[in-house]
């Protein structure tokens, strides 16, 4: 996604124009096929982390996407403005700043949903 110039600045206006600029049924058409395949892939990412609750993993998705567009328009305005006044930081390394904020998100989300399952304990008298 970070090296397909077009495919952010793309993102960013998909939700805003899909309400003012294309037929309803359209909209509502896309937003069906998305919630399904935000369903599938939330619920593949479960199966491969099982400390995840049902409904965790298409949140996860979710979040993951408003870092994604949230982020990159940050420093697309920054790289616009190039004004400290209205910088971001100093420097803002889109790419760098992504990765360390995903991998947080994701840290996160699966290492709280690890340390809130319950722990099965094992009585001396079961072990073998």
């Amino acid at each position: 996604m970070i090296s397909q110039p077009t495919f952010l600045p793309l993102a960013t206006l998909c939700f805003g124009l899909m309400e003012t600029e294309i037929p309803r049924e359209v909209a509502s058409a896309f937003k069906q096929r998305m919630t399904e395949r935000l369903t599938r892939a939330g619920a593949g990412l479960e199966r491969h982390f099982p400390a995840l609750r049902a409904g965790d993993g298409i949140a996860l998705l979710r979040h993951s996407y408003a870092l994604i567009v949230g982020l990159w328009q940050m420093s697309a305005s920054q790289a616009r403005a190039n004004d400290d006044a209205v910088c971001v930081g100093a420097e803002f390394d889109y790419p760098t700043e992504l990765n360390r904020a995903l991998n947080a998100l994701w840290r996160g989300t699966i290492g709280n949903a690890l340390e809130a399952t319950p722990r099965v304990a094992i009585s001396e008298a079961g072990r073998s």
